[in-house]
């Protein structure tokens, strides 16, 4: 297994495209309710198409450069603003935006003492050394055999807030007698880095939404929210290894605390019946928008999310393929499953295949050339 260890920060050589290390979050699920948080800020909600009049100062950066652009109304877990990095093409066809993994924790013992989610702070300097290897053999990479994505601009949102890029509230965790508050604010993030993001690009831009572990789940929790920004044009959303599994699949007492210390209550619009049942949020989006593209990539034992989810390999497994058949039965959702127990691809999707031999870079690329022959892959 592929894991990228920074409880305290995320600090790393090369991009890991992985989920914060130390012991799972797991261990504490049995624990985890509304009454061991206090509610300190709960933020406004975000949703609604953003006229022009909303949108920030696009963003300017040197020719296919990786750039870190900071954004002061931006927050870690710690309360320390971050950022994005961007690698822009004039005239590119499209924009890849890729949401970073990175854990989750929604308690004091799962936020503070196992650490189990990636921590602030995340500025320029932890962007440099992410980014200092150039993102080679990543779906980043410009040199990568059959990417589809080699001439397009592309973003890369770090994850430092511990809630899956869906937060709005600032949660103050206790413990016996200690007490700390921890910045849940990876949704209040996106919405401003939307606000220039949007404005950078014409109408009718191209746009992928992809991401890894946490980033995966992000990728899907906010296909609403960036749609917004980009009603026009063709959208994609790529999930590599954030599986939405069904009923719980993911442990209600896990969902309890999401919506109770994340703030997750906005998604209540979009998926009412999420509360219960996290897989519903593909139905509600297939109805919203059936023609945007939207990729599953799962090893069917991913020992990382067994682990965050508390699930055997075997029943991993059945609530991975029973999301598959779900996913494919819908407008334009697909998935890709890979044998074993390996957790992300994206840091190197040109060596992987499906059980059947069909390589995840082809299927990639028959995903967005908007292929009829596009089909899920599940042996």
């Amino acid at each position: 297994m592929l894991r990228c260890c920074a409880p305290a920060a995320l600090v790393a050589a090369t991009l890991c495209f992985v989920p914060a290390c130390g012991s799972t979050a797991g261990d504490d699920s049995s624990d985890a309710s509304p009454a061991d948080a206090a509610i300190t800020d709960a933020a406004t909600a975000s949703d609604g198409a953003r006229p022009d009049a909303d949108l920030g100062a696009p963003i300017t950066a040197p020719d296919r450069t990786w750039t870190f652009i900071p954004f002061p109304d931006s927050s870690c877990d710690d309360g320390t603003p971050t950022g994005i990095g961007v690698s822009l093409v004039a005239g590119a066809p499209g924009v890849l935006i890729y949401l970073n993994g990175g854990g989750e924790c929604y308690d004091y013992n799962t936020c503070f003492v196992l650490n189990t989610a990636a921590r602030g702070p995340f500025g320029a300097a932890q962007f440099a050394q992410v980014s200092s290897g150039g993102f080679v053999q990543s779906l980043f990479d410009r040199n990568l055999s059959g990417s589809p994505f080699a001439a397009w601009s592309h973003i890369f949102v770090p994850y430092c807030t511990g809630d899956l890029h869906t937060g709005e509230r600032d949660t103050t965790y206790t413990m016996g007698a200690n007490s700390r508050v921890y910045h849940h604010r990876g949704r209040s993030n996106l919405v401003a880095y939307l606000r220039r993001i949007a404005a950078s690009f014409p109408a009718g831009t191209r746009v992928a939404l992809a991401g890894s572990s946490a980033g995966g789940y992000g990728a899907v929790y906010s296909h609403d929210l960036f749609r917004q920004s980009f009603p026009t044009g063709r959208f994609y959303v790529i999930d590599d290894s954030g599986p939405l599994l069904a009923g719980d699949g993911i442990p209600a007492a896990q969902r309890t605390a999401w919506y109770a210390n994340w703030g997750l209550g906005w998604l209540d619009a979009l998926c009412a019946t999420c509360r219960s049942d996290m897989s519903q949020l593909h139905s509600a989006l297939a109805t919203r928008y059936p023609a945007d593209r939207t990729a599953l990539i799962s090893s069917v034992r991913d020992q990382t999310i067994a682990s965050y989810l508390m699930l055997t390999p075997a029943n991993l497994e059945a609530a991975v393929r029973a999301l598959a058949a779900t996913l494919s039965a819908l407008p334009e959702r697909r998935a890709f499953l890979l044998p074993g127990n390996s957790h992300t691809t994206l840091g190197n999707p040109g060596t992987l295949t499906a059980g059947d031999g069909f390589s995840l870079m082809g299927w990639l690329g028959q995903q967005l050339l908007d292929d009829t022959g596009w089909v899920s892959h599940t042996q």
